[in-house]
Order: C-alpha cells, then structure tokens, then sequence
C-alpha cells in the first residue's frame, strides 16, 4: 500500500497569504519609524488639507487659494469688462512683475495659526532658535511704548514691516542671539547708530540696527549672550532695538530686504521658553489693559494684535479690494495716494474693515478710516470727512491690478481720468517692486562694499552720487576722441557696452538754485580733478 505525499493546496495559499500581510505591515512599520508616512492633519474650516499641512480654502471648492490664483483664469468684480487704461497697464507690468509660485504646493508644511501670536516655523526652515537679545525688565511695553510687531501695516509703513522693534530702559545691554559669525559692521548716522549683521548658521541671518557704538567687527566669531552694544537714544529719547531676521530655506512670503531669502519673525525663531515669557509680557502690558478693551497703543491696533501678523493681504482674496497696493504712476509730491491698503480682519479683539492712504514720496497720509464695499462702490469714513470710491480689479495678471478713484462729493459715475491704476504687492520690499515697476529712484543695482553705512541716499535721500573706479587707463589709446563744446563725450570703442539709466526720477533731480557737479570738475577742496559726479 503506497503513502500518498501530496500538498494541500488550500492551506498552502494561506500560508502565503499570511506571509504577504505579515511583510506589508513590516515594511509600513519600517516607513511609519522613517518618516516616510505622516499622518493626514485634521484642518478646520475654512481650511482643507493640502500634503501634510493645511491651506486657506474660503469658497470651499476643494482648491487651495493660492493655487486657486496662480493656476486658474481670473475673475473681475466689475461685470463689465476690465477698462483700456487697466488692461495697458496690465501689459506694462506683465512685463517687470513675477510672482512666487503657490505655496502649499511647493511646500505643504507652511500652516497659518489663527489668533495666535506667533506663528509656527515649517518643518524645511532653519532649525537655529534664538534667544531674547534683552533683559524682560530692559523692554518697554505699554500705551506710548514704540513697539512694532512683525507684518503690522502701521504709521508711514502700510505696505507691512518686516522688521520687530523696541523701546528699550536708558543703559540696556543688547545681547547676541545665537553663536554666529559677523558678516557686516557700519557705523550708520545717528539715529541708526551701528549696524551689525550676523551669519547664526542653518541658513538662518539676523540684522541689528540702533546699536549706540560697534563693539564687534567682521569676521568675529560671537557665542549666544555675548554683548553687541547698548541701545542707541536719538535726541534725548529712550533707546531703540530694531531687528530684521532672514530664512534662506524659505519662499513662503516676502524676500528679505537685506539677505537671501525670507523676511521671517524674530518672535517665530526665539527659543520656546524664551518665546512663551515675551508672550506673557506682552499680554500683561498691552493685550489685557489696552487691546481686549477695545484700546489702540502707539504701536499696535486691534486689527493687528499679535506678535507675527501677515504681511501680503491680497493673497487669497481674488477679486477682493482687500491688500497693499502699489500706484503705478511715478511718484511724486502731488498729494496722490500712492499706497493704499486695505485690511478685512476679524480676530478675537476685533472684527471690521481698516484702510489706510498715503502719499509715499514724502510720507503723507491721505486717507485713514472704516470702509464697506457696495458692489463696484466703497465708503470710506474716516475722522475727518467721508469718501466715497469706485474701483475695479483685473485677476486676469499674475499681479491683480485695481482702478481706483474717489471723492468726498460723492460717488462717481464712471472712472475718469483722475482714476489711478494699481498693482499688488509682491513678496519683495517696498522700494524694490517700486524701483522694479519704475515709479520711485528709478536707476540701477550697484554693489557697494560690505561695511557701506546704509543711509539716506539708499532710499532716495537729499543727493545721490555714483562713483566707478577705473580699470584701465584709456586717455590716449588708439581710438580715443575728445569733443570740444560737448555735454558729454564719446566712450572709447573698447569701453564697456553697458549703459546706465538715471539713478532718480528726473523731475526730482536739479532743483531751482541747485548744484551740481561734473566729472573731471577741479573744484572746491578737489583741486585735483574729481573723478565721481553728484547733484542734489
């Protein structure tokens, strides 16, 4: 009788079927430990999730807004369609604007946290962490204290600052915020005072202004808690401490005015205990006394309460008058609003809309008041008088345009030619897109040396002078020619091919009774010959 030595087929495919289940949770354990899995986040309306974060999706079709703006066909408000004046202006501009793809595409850990004062740090960010560059007890916090918050549309800067400010107590001692390097010194005028920028590593650069001496120089390696100087008092007043703090591995928001990458918030970056003490200060003086109770202080307003506000407002809000908006026309002492900007907000503090208009050349406010939109038509009440706008946005640009004009007599019939054409704010300073868009010190990009003070003239000051050294003597060379009677004369034919554009609105350079000096002038203490041209 033979023994039977065949396999039963159906335990033998549960076997394997077993070993499959077994491998595939052993090969999700292993990539759950490596990171490689992460937990979908819950988000809240009117967020959605978007990768591993969550993103703004306020009309709720399932598109995140910012890819919402930069990959779909823009609407206007208006039913009629966009004007001539705004669409030509839509083809100047398409022409020198850019715009930062969407961010949560790009980077989907980038997570806005309502009504908190500070926001969190992206998991792609600098890892530095900083410590609070003053004693508590040296920070001034209260009704008439000037401090700034990161992003605050506030005083002469309503496009949104990007620097922290505060008012320090007379003799306070500014610390080093983290080991870094120092990478720049200048000794600026004397409400600047020293400036100081340091390299603290991971990508991460931090700016001091309002030093009252340099006590540091360049290349000087510093540990966190070393001593950078006091505080700089201009005029009698308590002394100043004014930071600006860059992030190389982001592009999430605006580009630092001062270094690669992003302008971020110094609040944002303190080390967590440090971080939760400042918060507690700051609502123990200004939240619970002033803010909760409906009261504004010098610095900071109840549509803008936290410690890290934000700064672009028009992102997100397609077709909406909310944002900073920049006039596309040339700059200049007229009495135009030349910046506008428009906040919706509604936090725990307050709820409403707040708009600010001023004329940048030199700093004018135009308009400061409440608005409410009515269709194409706004209201804007302020304490003074009550205006009365049509305006008009174009989306149909990677820059949303806006037409705008107003009058206290009443609302306008249709757009004149008083109207003013606008654009919105990209992710880069003030002076830059004005500069870019050639309405404000229309010139050209020239490297200075390191330990060059920033001063007056880097932002348009009272006279501007350009100096270039000379490589190679050329007086002489074949092909040389002199003019006599001329202006100006022609270059040598080996000279460079580069040429230059004003470094000034032309209506602003040679003022009734000015000077102005030429090349090659032997004048005043320069009995030499000057080698360098100025003009007021």
């Amino acid at each position: 009788m033979s023994q039977s030595h065949g396999l039963d087929l159906n335990t033998l495919n549960s076997d394997l079927l077993n070993m499959r289940v077994r491998i595939s949770l052993l090969i999700a354990f292993i990539l759950l430990l490596s990171g490689c899995i992460i937990p979908a986040p819950t988000c809240e309306t009117p967020y959605m999730v978007q990768g591993y974060g969550c993103c703004m999706d306020r009309d709720d079709n399932g598109i995140c807004d910012r890819d919402d703006i930069t990959t779909t066909s823009k609407k206007t408000t208006s039913t009629r369609p966009p004007s001539t004046a705004l669409r030509q202006a839509s083809m100047t501009i398409k022409q020198t604007t850019t715009t930062v793809k969407s961010v949560e595409a790009l980077k989907p850990d980038v997570v806005w946290s309502k009504d908190s004062y500070v926001q969190p740090v992206p998991a792609h960010a600098s890892k530095v962490r900083l410590a609070l560059p003053v004693a508590l007890d040296d920070i001034i916090l209260g009704k008439e204290s000037r401090f700034q918050g990161f992003g605050n549309h506030i005083n002469d800067r309503i496009e949104g600052v990007e620097t922290v400010s505060l008012e320090l107590e007379k003799g306070a001692i500014i610390r080093n915020m983290a080991d870094g390097e120092v990478v720049h010194v200048s000794q600026g005028d004397a409400y600047l005072g020293c400036q100081v920028q340091i390299d603290y590593g991971g990508g991460l650069h931090g700016r001091h202004h309002y030093l009252k001496e340099c006590m540091v120089q360049r290349g000087q390696r510093l540990k966190e808690g070393e001593i950078l100087g006091e505080g700089n008092s201009y005029e009698g007043s308590n002394p100043g401490f004014e930071f600006l703090l860059a992030d190389e591995k982001r592009s999430d928001g605006p580009k630092s005015e001062f270094h690669e990458g992003q302008a971020v918030s110094m609040f944002d970056y303190l080390k967590p205990e440090d971080q939760q003490a400042f918060i507690d200060l700051y609502k123990k003086r200004i939240i619970d006394p002033y803010i909760s109770k409906g009261q504004n202080t010098v610095g900071v307003f109840m549509w803008e309460p936290y410690l890290t506000n934000p700064v672009l407002l028009h992102e997100g809000r397609s077709g909406e008058l909310t944002g900073e908006w920049l006039s596309t026309e040339v700059w200049d002492r007229q009495g135009k609003p030349e910046l506008l900007s428009f906040l919706e907000v509604k936090n725990k503090y307050w709820s409403g809309r707040h708009m600010r208009a001023i004329n940048i050349y030199d700093y004018r406010y135009i308009l400061e008041g409440e608005w409410v939109v009515q269709g194409d038509k706004v209201l804007i009440t302020d304490k003074y008088d009550t205006y009365y706008g049509l305006w008009e946005v174009d989306e149909s640009e990677k820059l949303a345009k806006l037409r705008f004009e107003y009058s206290n007599q009443g609302y306008p019939k249709e757009f004149s030619d008083e109207a003013i054409i606008y654009v919105e704010r990209e992710p880069l300073s003030l002076y830059d897109q004005a500069q870019k868009m050639r309405v404000h010190n229309i010139g050209i990009d020239i490297k200075v040396p390191e330990d060059t003070p920033i001063g007056g003239a880097d932002y348009g000051g009272p006279a501007v002078s350009i100096e270039v050294p000379a490589t190679k003597p050329l007086d002489g060379a074949k092909g040389s020619v002199w003019l006599e009677n001329q202006l100006t004369q022609p270059l040598h034919p080996d000279a460079s091919k580069t040429r230059l554009s004003l470094p000034a609105i032309p209506s602003d350079l040679l003022p009734e009774g000015s000077q102005i000096v030429g090349f090659g002038a032997h004048v005043g203490q320069h009995i030499e010959g000057l080698t360098m041209s100025g003009y007021p």
